[in-house]
């Protein structure tokens, strides 16, 4: 059995959030069985783009802080590191952590906000699909790693969470390239697998206190949920957030292929929870994104079949477009172009990785099912 600590924290006070932090991480030793004096231990928040707290896009600076001050009263250093989506500067990750809370964080809780643009290969040799990853320096020069995930529905990979979050230690734009190469969500999922392998966070803390349903992880809309899900395996951590939204481990590809490679966790039969029981925390009604495949009822044969109707495609409003091309800079297949300052997607190239929908800080990019795919899924 894997344990994952489920605290209750039905608000974003900083008192709440600390006490709920500490009590859950306390099931585990407190903060010092993973922290040591001396020590520099990287925090890697869900920074996807330039969010306010209230949007539930990234994760919430009263979590981040909360975890910086357990770190800092251990003596360690606590540094504060994610690569967003899009071309990566320090411009950007200013824009950043003004606009998420953190720069606020820093300066209250003595961490260091990460500045640093370095990348670096590191080899993967036990990976099942990549054996090589270029990740931020950061990553590279902590001793500890604490993942720091927001509980969000996701357009590609169903649900980002423990796992999700780890990709944001590859740099700015090389994300866009595994999704040219990964364009399949299993393939994608191996991927992330690999590369949790290969960072393996001492601890996870997911802000499950208000998360995101609908079409995640930037434009779905803010769900309270009233809890922090804490573990040392990241993979149970998110576990246990399927099952708080009521989603089936088939329903995740990452979940999925954990069962499948037999890591401990994946199941939520194989987790010992401590602390709040899931069941009185589960939300019945917690919408999944549109672009899931097709309903479950379907035998795959069908599914195949429909595919082409099944599978979402992204639209642009020219009204909302600001011009601002961070879609045309990400696209990882060079599907978009700017046209009389407004983004155009070219549909016979694009992938439906999603990636312009996630980074759009308009919300201009739309999600455009069939009719079929409606009619289907209302089933």
């Amino acid at each position: 059995m894997t344990d994952v600590a489920v605290v209750r924290c039905p608000e974003y006070t900083p008192s709440a959030v600390y006490d709920a932090v500490r009590n859950a991480v306390a099931y585990f030793g407190g903060m010092g069985a993973f922290v040591k004096a001396g020590q520099t231990v990287l925090l890697k928040p869900n920074l996807l783009k330039p969010s306010a707290p209230d949007e539930a896009v990234t994760t919430h600076p009263h979590v981040v802080g909360a975890v910086a001050r357990l770190v800092r009263d251990c003596g360690a250093k606590a540094v504060i590191a994610d690569s967003p989506g899009g071309p990566l500067s320090r411009s950007r990750l200013r824009r950043v952590y003004d606009k998420g809370g953190l720069t606020g964080v820093a300066a209250d809780t003595q961490a260091v906000l990460n500045f640093d643009l370095s990348t670096v290969q590191v080899s993967n040799p036990n990976g099942t699909l990549i054996k090589r990853f270029e990740l931020i320096q950061p990553a590279i020069q902590a001793d500890v790693v604490i993942n720091l995930p927001k509980l969000k529905t996701h357009t590609f990979m169903h649900l980002t969470g423990a796992t999700k979050n780890v990709f944001g230690l590859v740099p700015g734009v090389i994300k866009a390239g595994y999704h040219a190469k990964l364009t399949a969500a299993d393939d994608f999922a191996r991927m992330l697998l690999d590369l949790l392998s290969l960072v393996k966070p001492s601890l996870t803390v997911v802000d499950a206190i208000v998360g995101m349903d609908g079409d995640g992880p930037a434009a779905g809309k803010p769900r309270h949920i009233g809890a922090l899900i804490v573990s040392t395996d990241a993979v149970a951590a998110d576990a246990a957030a399927a099952s708080i939204a009521g989603f089936q481990p088939g329903d995740i590809p990452t979940l999925r292929l954990a069962l499948e490679r037999g890591l401990p966790g994946a199941a939520v039969s194989g987790l010992n929870i401590l602390g709040e029981p899931l069941e009185k925390l589960k939300r019945k009604d917690f919408r999944p994104p549109r672009t899931t495949g097709g309903p479950g009822w379907l035998p795959a044969h069908v599914l195949r079949y429909l595919s082409n109707s099944l599978v979402v495609p992204t639209e642009v409003s020219k009204q909302d477009c600001n011009g601002c091309a961070d879609c045309f800079r990400m696209c990882p297949v060079e599907a978009i172009s700017m046209k009389d300052k407004k983004a155009s997607i070219d549909k016979n190239l694009c992938i439906r990785c999603y990636c312009c929908h996630e980074i759009c800080p308009a919300r201009a990019i739309e999600l455009k099912a069939s009719l079929l795919h409606r009619m289907l899924m209302r089933h």
